[in-house]
């Protein structure tokens, strides 16, 4: 087995990706077989992957998506007889509180958590793992914590102050 690289945006269709560096553009394609135990599900499930349906029903392996959804559409297209489908919420598949990560870059070491933005929002995590984005950018404005222009400079500032950015898939 092996992990193709592909370009997030032109190969895999998940949008514009031109304001990240050209590397960071960059992403892997790992084969089901290596992120689930096929075997032991199938010992539970009955399961076949979109490369085995499409194998199944003589169709080309080129319309498989590249982003990973189902394109049944396409699927379907190829074929006259109407085809049933039954699928799974992803929790049914994934305990709670399993987060999915595209990417993350780890802390500093070295830092003060007596500091304002640390403390801030060390006492808005409370019990959770992780606060979203958007709500850590909503907390520094009201606080008037920090400004910044873009969300590699927050990132930057973030990281300064002992927070990690962890970049994840957002539901199915």
């Amino acid at each position: 087995m092996y992990a193709g690289q592909l370009h997030r945006g032109e190969e895999i269709g998940l949008g514009d990706f031109a304001f990240l560096h050209e590397d960071e553009q960059q992403t892997w394609k790992l084969p089901i077989e290596v992120m689930v135990d096929l075997p032991h599900l199938r010992t539970v499930h009955p399961v076949v992957t979109v490369a085995e349906y499409l194998h199944l029903h003589h169709l080309p392996i080129s319309i498989e998506k590249g982003n990973g959804q189902w394109g049944g559409e396409a699927y379907l297209a190829s074929k006259p007889n109407p085809v049933t489908f039954a699928s799974l919420k992803q929790s049914d598949y994934e305990p709670s509180g399993v987060v999915r990560v595209d990417y993350g870059r780890v802390g500093p070491r070295n830092i003060d958590k007596n500091g304002g933005i640390y403390t801030i929002l060390d006492a808005e995590l409370g019990e959770a793992k992780a606060i979203d984005l958007d709500k850590v950018k909503s907390i520094l404005k009201k606080n008037r914590l920090a400004k910044w222009s873009s969300e590699r400079e927050l990132e930057s500032i973030l990281h300064k102050n002992g927070w990690a950015l962890l970049y994840t898939y957002r539901g199915v």
